[in-house]
């Protein structure tokens, strides 16, 4: 958001004058606009507007749209002590209080006109410095072949008096041919080469608190300030109107070729194509067999990297449906150009839910109601697509529905984790059934007693016949055993589910370590009402051990607010989560410690007794009466702890789940009871941070969300027995879970005693209304369970 004011600078950018809206110069009406990208996929920048050659790396319609254009109009009433200064050839400056930054713009154009009033006023337009020096500056001729953005850049910008700063360049596109005519203004050529490369732009400068220019600064990026979350708008809130519509079609498998036939196969192992596996399966339903296909001809490339490179650029553009939307927000709204902005509307279906980016604002200091904001990058918005927007809900739903009208789409599988060897007559063996429709899996949707299992006797007849999703079979009763699913005992929801409406607030913690500002990690409630939480101990320089990877553990009273006790452990990593049972008065903690004397072992599970006062100032390397080293890992593991179950649950950094008993593991053993990946169930680990989990087993619940606020605040359950999907909750921070800040960081879920989810979030950046910088709120979410199904069969009549 800019300044209220106004400088006038001269043709040496000193500072002459001062306009404002109340002081002794004073300007009447302004607007600036400033866009990275605009609506029209035609160039309309100050001085040359040349139509760019569509080249081959101009196939998104995103890049296409790149334009940057910074420009405006102020009128002032003349007769004021300043306002003959504001004349052509002199200069405007404005101060950006976010960014840090000034902006200069050369008075091209004055005009006289009269106010409502009959007062005579100066009408000035104003350009952008930088863009009027490359509107008066001859780009000398060159071609280059095979040019990087840098380069191109950089022949651009030679005869600038602008410094390049192309440290936020990120792209690996290459240009087969590049041509400086030697006649063409720097103007023209810099739009053509925003969209080429699909670039963004931004002139700023620095200097002096009083105005004074220190240095000049041409910044070239990929995304410019997108690593900035400027909020989220909800439509019916801060959002007055929104459209959105289905443009172009899913292509999972691509070929491109160039202008005479040639191929990508020399750098694609002998392949003319490339395939996204991933949107194959979401998007085609006969996946398994075929590809959603397209091709694409360049005009200009013909080396085979060339090729694939572009086949890589449009694949990412067309692997998924497109949505276009168009918003409308209030003109109080000041979001920074290039930011990012999340927008919902739950009223739509399936529901809308989008990041996108700023891309262009128009903002007046007189006249607030002008202000507007354009969202996305106007042909196809950055469009988030987890499953829980459209694809995996719809198909778990749409999969349940088949199935309870026909039994024949029901396909029951059985898996037998222990293997079918029986060692001895009294041994046994889990099975586990599963339900499918297609290919997806429906068991949290069939109720215990749709789970048929049944022994095929010598006689041809059946024996007795057990319901239920896991069953055990013992070495006394081999045989033949048939699963069958009965499709009456389907049901539309779900074995459990989170109810977010009916949340209620557990309070606050001070999020602080022995003074230091620090985020909790991870917290239970113990059985009195108060609460332990993990923290990842922030002064790395003065650790325990000299690792600078400390935990430290704090008690509090049920407030949250009033510190009993902590500990601090040598190399308990970032404390992620953890697990507590409670023995004979003493608190026991199920955690995760380090030892850096190992790269093998490096990472293990481990349980020790919380004493609050006592650090355990080294990485413990064997048993004591007060701690257990068990089972070792060379990659990072996060845990929790069923204490009800007495079972330990282990995120592996490869996105899988796995669940042991609490024994084995302590003592050693990687005996997997069950395991899921995690993946598999609508959750990217490319894209999504993982936040922490809990099992209430057979429950595993899981989140996710990262401090920037890049991607949704998830809640996910699977039933890890059978495999199937509970749930995936979008958190909702404007109602359900009222937090009035920009970041709102997950951290907790852990089930309490009273069959209810702990959830805590980490706040920062607080928004109207909320005078914390910086807490730790702590809901309460019940989780409602689907009562067991009883059918009347029917019966025969006296």
């Amino acid at each position: 958001m800019a300044s209220k004011q106004y400088l006038i600078l001269d043709n040496s950018l000193k500072r002459i004058g001062t306009l404002s809206i109340d002081g002794a110069t004073i300007f009447t009406s302004d607007t600036i606009t400033h866009q990275y990208a605009s609506s029209d996929q035609t160039n309309s920048a100050y001085g040359d507007n040349p139509d760019a050659e569509d080249t081959t790396q101009s196939r998104s319609q995103n890049r296409k749209s790149k334009e940057f254009n910074h420009y405006g109009t102020i009128t002032v009433p003349q007769g004021q002590p300043d306002s003959s200064k504001v004349i052509e050839g002199n200069y405007i400056a404005k101060h950006d209080e976010v960014l840090g930054r000034w902006y200069i713009f050369r008075i091209w154009h004055t005009s006289e006109t009269l106010l409502a009033s009959g007062q005579a006023a100066t009408s000035a337009e104003i350009i952008d410095l930088g863009l009027w020096e490359l509107a008066h500056n001859i780009v000398p001729a060159k071609t280059f072949n095979n040019v990087t953005a840098k380069v191109a850049f950089e022949w651009l910008a030679q005869k600038l008096t602008w410094e390049l700063d192309t440290s936020k360049l990120d792209t690996t596109l290459t240009m087969s041919e590049l041509q400086f005519d030697g006649t063409s203004r720097a103007s023209s050529m810099l739009q053509t080469l925003l969209q080429d490369y699909d670039l963004e732009c931004d002139f700023y400068c620095k200097a002096t608190s009083n105005g004074t220019i220190t240095q000049k600064v041409f910044e070239v990026g990929t995304k410019l300030n997108s690593e900035i979350y400027s909020g989220t708008v909800f439509v019916g809130e801060n959002v007055t109107g929104c459209t959105r519509e289905i443009t172009g079609n899913v292509v999972t498998k691509l070929y491109v070729f160039g202008p005479n036939g040639e191929t990508m196969a020399n750098a694609n192992g002998g392949k003319t194509y490339i395939v996204d596996e991933a949107a194959n399966r979401q998007y085609n339903p006969n996946w398994r067999s075929t590809y959603l296909e397209g091709a694409y001809t360049t005009s200009t490339t013909t080396d085979a990297r060339g090729l694939k490179a572009i086949a890589k650029t449009i694949l990412a553009d067309t692997n998924h449906p497109q949505y276009a939307y168009t918003v409308t927000v209030p003109h109080d709204m000041h979001p920074i150009l290039g930011s990012t902005i999340r927008t919902i509307n739950t009223d739509f279906v399936p529901e809308m839910a989008t990041k996108e980016r700023v891309m262009a604002t128009t903002e007046s200091i007189a006249d607030p109601s002008q202000n507007s904001v354009s969202f996305g990058e106007f042909q196809t918005v950055t469009r988030i697509t987890p499953s829980w927007l459209s694809s995996f809900t719809s198909e778990i739903a749409s999969a349940v529905q088949k199935a309870m009208q026909d039994s024949s789409s029901i396909e029951p599988v059985v898996l037998t984790p222990d293997g079918l060897d029986f060692d001895s007559t009294g041994s046994s063996k889990r099975a586990i059934i599963q339900a499918y429709e297609g290919g997806t899996n429906i068991s949290a949707y069939l109720d215990s007693k749709g789970f048929i299992f049944r022994q095929l006797q010598s006689n041809g007849q059946y024996g007795a016949t057990s319901t239920g999703y896991l069953q055990s079979v013992t070495g006394l009763k081999l045989g033949e055993y048939r699963a069958t699913i009965d499709n009456d005992y389907f049901s539309t929801t779900p074995e459990v589910s989170a109810n977010q409406t009916a949340a209620k607030s557990l309070g606050r913690l001070t999020p602080s370590a022995r003074g230091r500002d620090a985020t909790e990690q991870y917290v239970v409630k113990l059985s009195d009402g108060t609460l332990l939480s993990s923290t990842a101990w922030p002064d790395t320089s003065h650790s325990l051990d000299g690792h600078g990877d400390d935990t430290l553990y704090q008690h509090w009273k049920s407030d949250g607010k009033t510190l009993i006790d902590d500990m601090q452990v040598a190399s308990g990593g970032h404390g992620s989560s953890f697990g507590v049972k409670e023995e004979n008065g003493a608190i026991w903690i199920y955690g995760v410690t380090k030892n850096f004397d190992s790269t093998n072992e490096r990472f293990r599970i481990c349980k020790f007794k919380y004493q609050g006062g006592k650090d355990i100032t080294s990485a413990v390397k064997s048993d004591t009466p007060t701690f257990t080293v068990g089972l070792a890992f060379s990659d990072s593991i996060r845990v929790n702890y069923d204490a009800k179950n007495d079972l330990i649950g282990i995120t592996r950094a490869d996105g899988h789940y796995e669940v042991l008993k609490a024994s084995q593991a302590l003592a050693g053993d990687h005996d997997i009871l069950y395991r899921i990946d995690m993946t598999q169930y609508g959750f990217d680990l490319n894209n999504q941070t993982f936040q922490s989990s809990c099992l209430d087993f057979p429950f595993v619940y899981w989140q996710s969300g990262d401090y920037d606020m890049h991607d949704y605040r998830m809640l996910y359950c699977v039933n890890v027995i059978h495999g199937g999907k509970e749930f995936e909750l979008n958190y909702d921070f404007s109602a359900a879970l009222p937090l009035k800040y920009d970041r709102v960081e997950p951290e907790t879920i852990w089930m309490q005693s009273n069959g209810k989810l702990l959830a805590s979030f980490n706040c920062n950046t607080p928004q109207d209304g909320e005078s914390t910088k910086h807490t730790h709120a702590i809901f309460e979410i019940p989780v409602n369970t689907r009562s067991a199904m009883t059918l009347s069969k029917g019966a025969i009549p006296e």
